[in-house]
């Protein structure tokens, strides 16, 4: 069983992937995990299916999920000004042709959800910047930029899960990782799971790669002392996990109750893009975005296909599908940024629901 999907998998190992993970569960019970290749290429270490991995983006639907229980908790509006907390949002600019205007309407907490609020799109040159800074301390920095758009315009991948991080430490007056640890990963038994790795757990992480595309090599990167050891805790990326913790989360939002409502699950996995917000990016395709990851389209122009799942994916190969009709939840990452299969891991998924027959 499952032949399609390994082959699909081992095929990305003759692209130079050097190794991955992955994991499939049907109504609650695991029906494949399969890995393949080196955690660490040049010394030759198997994979052995217990190595952490960033996870990079895949951090998001973590950081929504712990927005939305505040939600639950009517900690804030989804059309709460996000000014109300972060005073340094209130009068913004935004960039056009003719130079900076102001902002015509305020960023909403919605806008941040949705990827809708023109949030600047970097954030490493102002990190750089400022050094070693605080989550807010970087939220006073990001608020300095102009948008690249009036707030609610259009949708554009930036770095508003970032700015969620902050609220959320406002909303519960944890901090950002300290609320993710009491109330995501402890609950789910997620221990291999954190957005501050320790110094000693460096070398439990398989080795970081980066391809290059222009040699078509993939180049190691070391993960230092001084990375791990930084204040910056980053809503959008940064979590570590391991492919049996990350599954944990998958079912959880599958199953609904254990970490937020079924009510606030179907609410965060609707498609809330206006066709004019998609314009650039999610028009004429089987999915759209929902508050904080891909999601089912809405449009009635759009061929649906069999793709119902909702999740995302990460800059290093991560990718999450959650699928409630069909009652599957998979996982599968692998340790090289911006990779040659980049556009291939989603039929990781969809291969996994053939190999079941369940399209």
């Amino acid at each position: 069983m499952f032949e399609k999907t390994k082959a699909l998998c081992d095929s990305f190992l003759d692209m130079g992937i050097p190794g991955f993970d992955m994991i499939v569960y049907h109504n609650g019970h695991e029906v494949l995990r399969y890995f393949n290749g080196f955690s660490d290429q040049e010394k030759k270490i198997p994979i052995r299916g217990d190595e952490r991995y960033y996870i990079y983006s895949c951090t998001k639907p973590i950081t929504v999920t712990c927005a939305m229980q505040l939600f639950e908790q009517g900690k804030f509006s989804l059309d709460d000004p996000v000014s109300k907390y972060l005073p340094e949002f209130t009068h913004m600019q935004v960039k056009t042709e003719d130079g900076l205007v102001d902002a015509q309407r305020p960023i909403l907490v919605r806008h941040l959800f949705t990827m809708t609020a023109g949030i600047v799109r970097t954030r490493q040159k102002i990190l750089n910047s400022l050094g070693d800074p605080t989550l807010r301390e970087t939220m006073k920095a990001f608020a300095r930029e102009p948008l690249e758009f009036q707030p609610g315009d259009r949708y554009q991948y930036s770095l508003n899960h970032d700015v969620l991080g902050a609220l959320i430490e406002i909303w519960s007056g944890e901090s950002f990782q300290d609320y993710a640890k009491n109330h995501i990963f402890d609950p789910l038994g997620m221990k291999d799971t954190t957005y501050k790795l320790s110094v000693e757990d460096i070398p439990k992480l398989a080795v970081l790669y980066k391809w290059d595309k222009e040699s078509g090599l993939i180049l190691r990167e070391e993960v230092t002392q001084e990375q791990v050891n930084k204040k910056y805790v980053c809503g959008g990326a940064g979590v570590v996990s391991t492919v049996t913790d990350y599954i944990k989360f998958c079912e959880a939002l599958r199953e609904g109750e254990k970490l937020l409502k079924r009510e606030t699950i179907r609410l965060m996995t609707q498609d809330h893009l206006t066709p004019w917000q998609k314009r650039f990016n999610w028009k004429d395709k089987p999915h759209s975005y929902g508050l904080g990851m891909r999601v089912p389209s809405r449009d009635p122009h759009t061929e649906i296909r069999d793709w119902v799942d909702f999740g995302w994916s990460g800059m290093a190969g991560a990718f999450m599908a959650v699928d409630i009709p069909n009652k599957v939840t998979m996982f599968y990452v692998q340790h090289v940024k911006d990779p040659p299969n980049n556009g291939q891991k989603a039929f990781t998924y969809q291969y996994a629901l053939e190999d079941m027959g369940l399209v």
